[in-house]
């Protein structure tokens, strides 16, 4: 986990640097919006200032009254003028719709981009916004308005970039490709900065209020030692936890599903534990039904919404937030809730958080993890939720025979199935059970079976179809993810050997690491094939734009390697600016075609950094070597590939030679 979130911001002539053109040319907020958000909340002479400022521009008049009279709001009579609108909806209401109008309209005309998605841009900024107010007015914020429109524009930052950034936003989310690295950490490693340092800079420019400024500032941001009031303190995590809440739910600023964090200071200002969430939830869904009708947005349906909590959920075994954010916060019980982030790499812990979450979400009467002994043949009981049904299942296990029926279909298809008792073995698994049907999903990890999730439906739920096990196969999906990223972990954390520039292997460790799959290997005739990568011009980098840039260089270099690898190879840095990476069970023409993914992904950020750092080059040079007898050593294996590298770079650099 990168430590970027806890970083100095950069100054405003960093952020001046990612443009295209001199920031003066960029346009402004519309002059409607500022007057907007600067209108007093006097009682006596808001409706008329209201009134007036929206009706300056027309367009907008007409838009507002439009959906004024929409179905959404179900008014008894036709509303005409907009005094009449605002003392029927109130001030509050009307503002908050000609603001999104104005914004929206503005976003329309000034980001003409086809590869940045506005309407899911937008969709989140009026989730976030929705959920702000909410928690403002549930916990006790003086201000829920303020609330709204701070997370309305919590991410104008990314729409800026996307505008005039030397590398745009689409360009970032691009470069990202599977890695799971936390978004804010890839826009900081590229650009040096993130759209909130970005969007903070834009609020000041355009003037607006200084709460707002300061919850785009701070909203990915450890605020603890920020010299802020304790009601600017509290606005932050109001926005900064509504912003996680709607990633949680699938409903992000991009399409793109990636880990999500929450600063552990958010709940010195707000009590998890006692939000009143299926009302928030119910006032979101009310909101956002009236204003995805206008906007014409297609919001999750209330099962994808379960589906992508649990998905958020084990994400965030994937991160560690108290380190990310070098917090004393000690972490929370597992399972206490779905918007705590899990601080534990334990696979014990992860399980029994897993099995707590879909016992709440969906409602199965028990839930029993089986994990999978290749030694004995047998599914042997490993957890189980509630907490009172482990002594009565402790003994639990299943042998994996012919007659073992859905059980052997599971694992076989790897994918969910029902068990009703059709073979003599399966019916013995339920009767010992006490249960008349299960359903089954199998967790698989690393390219090997982990175990079985097995819920037993309530009596009132029968299981007619795979449909009625919900996401029941994508979580035993992503826990399998979650339990194999903790084995890594757990085998990085024994040998202690990680480089601490990339985070990847070091070369001691990596060697260790080739030589017992090496070994593994030759037992069963199968060969493995060693690719040396050498980044082109590194000198050059470092001479023209320092060492600090150099690193950077090797940690994004690494990190590109690491997001087009699969779980069972191995990446390691050798030394200096060479990386080494080894492949198991590919040939000849799979080892070249993953070195040339590399060293295309490579290329590509090359010319998103160009951008930033004019007369950059950065490619990479690969030289492959393939076992082709038993009797080869890592140590050849790793000459031979050393070798082909040295006829890459010489026979012109950005390409792989075996």
């Amino acid at each position: 986990m990168d430590d970027t979130s806890v970083l100095k911001p950069p100054d405003d002539q960093q952020i001046r640097d990612l443009f295209t053109a001199d920031i003066q040319e960029l346009p402004p907020v519309p002059a409607v919006a500022i007057k907007l958000l600067q209108l007093t909340a006097d009682e006596d002479v808001k409706i008329t200032q209201l009134s007036r400022v929206i009706e300056t521009d027309p367009t907008l008049a007409a838009k507002i009254l439009r959906m004024v009279n929409s179905a959404a709001y179900q008014l008894p009579k036709h509303i005409t003028s907009l005094p009449h609108a605002v003392t029927i909806l109130g001030f509050s209401r009307i503002r908050q719709i000609a603001l999104g109008i104005s914004l929206y309209q503005h976003l329309k005309r000034h980001l003409s981009s086809p590869d940045f998605d506005l309407f899911h841009y937008w969709q989140h900024c009026l989730t976030v916004a929705t959920l702000a107010k909410s928690l403002a007015q549930s916990t006790g914020y003086a201000e829920p308005d303020t609330a709204y429109v701070a997370g309305l524009l919590h991410d104008i930052g990314k729409l800026v970039l996307e505008a005039h950034g030397k590398i745009s936003y689409s360009e970032i989310i691009a470069s990202v490709g599977t890695n799971r690295e936390v978004l804010i950490d890839t826009e900081r490693k590229l650009l040096g900065a993130g759209h909130d340092d970005v969007g903070s800079y834009i609020c000041k420019k355009w003037g607006l209020p200084d709460q707002v400024t300061t919850v785009v500032r701070f909203h990915h941001r450890s605020f603890n030692e920020s010299g802020l009031s304790s009601e600017d303190e509290k606005l932050v995590a109001i926005v900064a936890l509504a912003n996680f809440i709607a990633w949680t739910q699938g409903i992000g600023s991009v399409n793109l599903c990636c880990p999500v964090i929450l600063q552990p200071e958010v709940e010195e200002h707000i009590e998890l534990d006692k939000l009143d969430l299926p009302s928030m939830l119910q006032y979101l869904d009310r909101e956002v039904s009236e204003i995805g009708k206008f906007y014409q947005l297609q919001f999750p349906t209330s099962d994808e919404l379960r589906v992508n909590l649990l998905r958020a959920t084990l994400q965030l075994n994937r991160i560690n937030s108290k380190s990310y954010f070098d917090s004393e916060t000690p972490p929370a019980p597992a399972g206490e809730s779905l918007l705590t982030p899990h601080h534990s790499h334990d696979p014990d812990e992860i399980i029994q958080m897993t099995l707590e979450a879909i016992h709440r979400e969906m409602n199965f009467q028990t839930l029993i993890y089986l994990k999978a002994d290749p030694v004995s043949r047998k599914l042997v009981f490993n957890h189980s939720h509630p907490p009172e049904t482990k002594m009565m299942y402790q003994d639990f296990q299943v042998g994996l025979t012919p007659t073992s029926g859905a059980f052997i279909d599971c694992l076989r298809t790897r994918s969910p199935v029902i068990a009703n008792g059709k073979t003599p073995g399966e019916q013995k698994t339920l009767d010992l059970l006490g249960a008349t049907q299960l359903g089954l999903a199998p967790v698989a990890g690393g390219g090997r079976l982990m175990g079985i999730v097995v819920v037993i439906p309530s009596s009132d739920k029968q299981l007619s179809k795979i449909a009625d096990l919900g996401g029941l196969g994508l979580v035993s999906t992503e826990l399998g993810l979650a339990l194999e990223h903790a084995e890594l972990f757990q085998t990085i954390k024994n040998q202690a050997d990680l480089d601490s520039l990339t985070g990847l292997f070091n070369r001691r460790s990596f060697l260790i690491h080739l030589e017992r799959i090496h070994e593994q290997h030759n037992e069963l005739a199968q060969y493995i094939a060693v690719g040396m990568v050498d980044v082109d011009y590194f000198k050059n980098v470092n001479d023209q734009f320092g060492h600090a840039t150099g690193d950077k260089v090797l940690s994004i270099v690494a990190d590109t390697m690491s997001a087009v690898n699969r779980s069972d190879d191995l990446i390691g840095r050798y030394g200096g600016d060479e990386f080494i990476f080894a492949l198991t069970g590919v040939s000849e023409s799979g080892a070249v075609l993953f070195a040339e993914r590399i060293r295309k992904a490579i290329e590509n950020k090359g010319k998103l950094l160009a951008k930033r750092f004019d007369g950059l080059q950065l490619s990479v040079s690969i030289g492959l070597a393939i076992q082709d007898r038993p009797e080869q050593t890592v140590m050849s294996l790793i000459k031979d590939a050393d070798d082909a590298l040295y006829k890459a770079k010489h026979q012109g650099k950005n390409r792989v030679i075996i």
